[in-house]
């Protein structure tokens, strides 16, 4: 999948967008799983606890919808996105922090006493003990500027919580 997909449907068409998508990789298996438009994200389903079984987040399919909504491309595009990123745990999670895609399930047992949004979750990272010892001063002005404090629910400056469109 072409990186700069996101930035063609959003600067760009629709038509332009769907061809690179669709476009033919040496991927064997490919074609079939691009053109796929019955697959959708199965329920979790606890093995041993069914109280934690939840219904799947979404129901976008894999083929890609000319018809679809912005939000519903960027959702397709994101996913497969994640797919493609596999293990490179950082950038995905910060591709989910940016666009709310792929939907993921909710934290089960949120501990954070109210820090941390159940259905956003995670937003960054604590400043680590080393850095606020050593580097006090620059801790203090970054999470002045942060205007919450330095916790894991805080948006960054580029996580503003808007539409993507």
């Amino acid at each position: 999948m072409n990186a700069s997909m996101e930035s063609i449907l959003t600067r760009y068409s629709d038509a332009r967008a769907s061809s690179y998508f669709d476009a033919p990789t040496s991927i064997s298996g490919s074609v079939a799983y691009l053109t796929d438009n019955t697959s959708i994200p199965a329920d979790y389903v606890d093995p041993t606890n069914p109280s934690n079984n939840i219904a799947a987040m979404s129901t976008i399919t894999i083929a890609w919808n000319a018809g679809g909504t912005n939000e519903e491309k960027l959702e397709k595009i994101i996913t497969q996105k994640r797919i493609a990123m596999f293990p490179e745990g950082q950038e995905a999670w910060s591709e989910f922090r940016r666009t709310g895609y792929p939907k993921v399930f909710p934290v089960v047992s949120n501990q954070s006493g109210g820090v941390v949004d159940t259905d956003i979750q995670i937003k960054r990272i604590q400043f680590v003990d080393s850095e606020q010892s050593i580097n006090a001063g620059g801790v203090n002005a970054a999470t002045s500027l942060l205007g919450v404090g330095d916790n894991v629910g805080t948006r960054l400056w580029w996580d503003t919580g808007l539409s993507n469109f």
